[in-house]
């Protein structure tokens, strides 16, 4: 089956909502990142050979990885950025040197990444 770029959309729209899910989501058990280690396992470990920038706190989160990817990629760095919520097309949430990621690009990662994550126990 061929997979177009909204099948890829509607898959990861698909994955677990918080918000649909209500207020017990937020109970401390459901911020157990087991599931994401698995899967990262089983992608091969990727994040492990990253230098990686995480930004955390309530307010100016997109506005200061906005401003580090600016800064390192003046230093010669090549950066790759992950924002969300995105403003106009989600491709924009995923960007490698200042470029959102290309749509064929997305679809090619969500054909590799689903089998995988059918195989991570809920």
């Amino acid at each position: 089956m061929r997979l177009s770029y909204r099948d890829a959309l509607q898959f990861i729209y698909g994955l677990t909502d918080y918000e649909k899910r209500g207020f017990a989501a937020y109970a401390p058990q459901f911020y157990d990142l087991d599931r994401v280690r698995r899967l990262l396992d089983l992608l091969g470990a990727p994040e492990r050979g990253l230098r990686v920038v995480h930004i955390a706190g309530t307010k100016g989160k997109g506005s200061t990885a906005a401003i580090c990817d600016s800064i390192l990629r003046a230093a010669g760095y090549r950066t790759g950025l992950f924002t969300s919520p995105h403003l106009h097309t989600f491709r924009e949430r995923m960007q490698v040197d200042g470029r959102s990621i290309p749509e064929q690009e997305l679809v090619r990662l969500v054909r590799r990444i689903r089998p995988l994550v059918k195989r991570v126990p809920e």
